[in-house]
Parts: structure tokens; sequence; C-alpha cells
């Protein structure tokens, strides 16, 4: 069950429920409430969840607010900062993009997909040199990786 402190609003959980519930306001201090403890592990995965379902959509304002949130309950969650770099490099804001991306990679060194996304984000950008480096490493840890195999050809 979803609750929200302010409103008092309820819902129930699961994958789809999660996803579809996008509280206003303070209702974004979700719980998920099971007796009389809450879990704030699974607080930040829903508002992951959310973020990567209105990334998908195209809601990316609202997909930057709640990865933000997930962020304040898991601030060093590599795939949250990996995926606020994917928004950030969708609307154009390429240095906050970057930020992100090298802050995923830097959590999560073994992380072949955040590497290429900071691949091919400094390839877009005309750093060619951070781009070669990046798809290297990415096949030095995976070295079959069709990305980065495709991607470093042109370098």
């Amino acid at each position: 069950m979803l609750y929200c402190r302010e409103s008092g609003r309820r819902q129930s959980g699961g994958r789809i429920a999660a996803r579809s519930f996008r509280p206003r306001g303070d209702c974004a201090r979700l719980r998920r409430v099971e007796g009389v403890t809450a879990n704030m592990g699974m607080v930040g995965n829903l508002h992951l969840e959310r973020g990567i379902a209105l990334k998908v959509e195209g809601n990316y304002d609202a997909a930057l607010e709640e990865l933000s949130l997930a962020l304040t309950q898991e601030p060093n969650n590599s795939a949250v900062h990996h995926q606020m770099g994917l928004v950030y490099g969708f609307t154009g804001s390429f240095d906050e993009s970057l930020e992100q991306l090298k802050k995923a990679v830097d959590l999560d060194g073994a992380s072949v997909q955040a590497r290429n996304d900071l691949a091919l984000t400094y390839s877009m950008l005309g750093m060619y040199e951070e781009a070669k480096a990046e798809f290297q490493e990415v096949l030095r840890r995976d070295p079959v990786n069709e990305i980065a195999q495709k991607n470093l050809i042109f370098f």
C-alpha cells in the first residue's frame, strides 16, 4: 500500500499502480507501509520506476522530479544518476547529463550500459577522445559489447 502522509491518499502497490500513482505537492513523500515500519529502499525504487516510466512517456520534467526524489532516498544509487543523465541529455542539458552519467560510472564502474551512454554523449558533443576511451573501457570489461564495437570504428 502506498501512503501519502499529507493527504492520507492510499493506492494499492504493484508495479503498474506504482507507475500510475502520481502524487502532487508534498504527497511525494510516499512510504511503503507494512505494519508500523516503512522500507525507505522500496520508496526510492518506486521513485526510480516512476521516473523511468515518465521518461519513456516523454514527460521529462516529471521524470526529473521523481528521479530527484529517488536521490533524496538513495543519493549514491548509480541507476538513478544514470537515468537522470539520460533525461538531461534528452532535454539538451548536456553539462548536467555528463555530470550525472560520470557520477553513475563513478558509483558503478562495472556498468557497461552507463559507460556506453556516457561515451555516446561524449561523441554527440564532439568529445571524441573521451568517447573513444569510454568505448575502449566498455570493450575491456565486455569484449563482445555490440554498442561499443559499432561505435569505436568511428574513432
